[in-house]
C-alpha cells in the first residue's frame, strides 16, 4: 500500500540532499463536494464554511458515537480548534467514520462497508453497518444522483467521463458501479499535478535546483 510505512521508508535522500513532501488535506472530499454539489459536502466544504472534518462530521451525527462529542466538538459549527481537540481525543472513532465515508461515498452499500472494516482490520456488527449506511445516505442525500449522472455521460461518451479538469477518464464497463471512485480520483490526481506544475515553474523561475521527483503518489 503506498501510504504504508514499509513503502515510505524505501524513500531515502542522498547524504547532501533532502525529500520535499507535501499533502493536500481533504482532497477528494473537496472534489466531491464541488462537482456533485450535494448539499452535505457543501456544508462542510463551500468556501465560506469553517474548517471541518467530514469523519469527525459524521460520527458526531450518528447515534451511535455523536453524544461522546459533546462540549468538545459541534459538526454544525466546525472551527480549527475544535476539529483538532477533536481529533485528538476521538481517533479512533474518526477512523471509524472515515472508512464509513470512503466506502459509502463510492460504492455506497453496506456490503462495500463491511469489507472495508475488515480490510482495515475492524469488526463492525451488521446491525451497526446497516445504521451507518442510514446516516450516510441522509446526510448525503446528493450522491446517487450523481453517480447516475456520471454513468449517463459514460454511456454517451462511449466508455468514458470528463474530469474535473477537462481529461476523458475510462471506466471499464464493469466498474462502471464505482464511477463517482474513478471520476473523483481521477480529478484529484489531475488538480495535484496542476498545482506541481505552478510549484515547478516557481522553482525554475527562482533558480532552486531540483531532482527528479516522484509528482503524485496518489492512492
Amino acid at each position: 500500500h503506498s501510504s504504508s510505512e514499509g513503502f515510505l521508508k524505501c524513500l531515502k535522500a542522498p547524504e547532501d540532499k533532502v525529500i520535499i513532501g507535501s499533502d493536500i488535506s481533504s482532497l477528494e472530499p473537496h472534489v466531491l463536494a464541488h462537482f456533485s454539489r450535494d448539499a452535505g459536502y457543501l456544508k462542510i466544504y463551500h468556501k465560506e464554511a469553517a474548517p471541518n472534518c467530514i469523519y469527525l462530521y459524521l460520527a458526531a451525527l450518528s447515534p451511535i458515537h455523536g453524544s461522546l462529542f459533546e462540549g468538545v466538538y459541534d459538526p454544525n459549527l466546525g472551527g480549527r480548534e475544535a476539529v483538532k481537540a477533536a481529533k485528538e481525543q476521538f481517533a479512533d472513532i474518526r477512523q471509524r467514520y472515515k472508512v464509513c465515508v470512503l466506502a459509502l461515498a463510492y460504492e455506497g452499500t453496506y456490503v462495500a462497508l463491511g469489507r472495508m472494516f475488515r480490510k482495515f482490520g475492524m469488526s463492525v456488527p451488521e446491525e451497526e453497518l446497516h445504521k451507518l449506511v442510514k446516516l450516510f445516505k441522509a446526510t448525503f442525500p446528493g450522491l446517487p444522483q450523481f453517480r447516475d449522472r456520471l454513468q449517463w455521460e459514460w454511456r454517451q461518451n462511449n466508455g468514458y467521463v470528463i474530469t474535473g479538469r477537462g481529461r476523458p477518464q475510462v471506466i471499464p464497463r464493469d466498474k462502471l458501479d464505482d464511477a463517482i471512485a474513478y471520476f473523483t480520483q481521477a480529478t484529484g490526481h489531475d488538480y495535484v499535478l496542476r498545482w506541481q506544475y505552478h510549484i515547478n515553474t516557481i522553482r525554475r523561475e527562482r533558480k532552486i535546483a531540483c531532482h527528479p521527483y516522484m509528482p503524485d503518489r496518489h492512492d
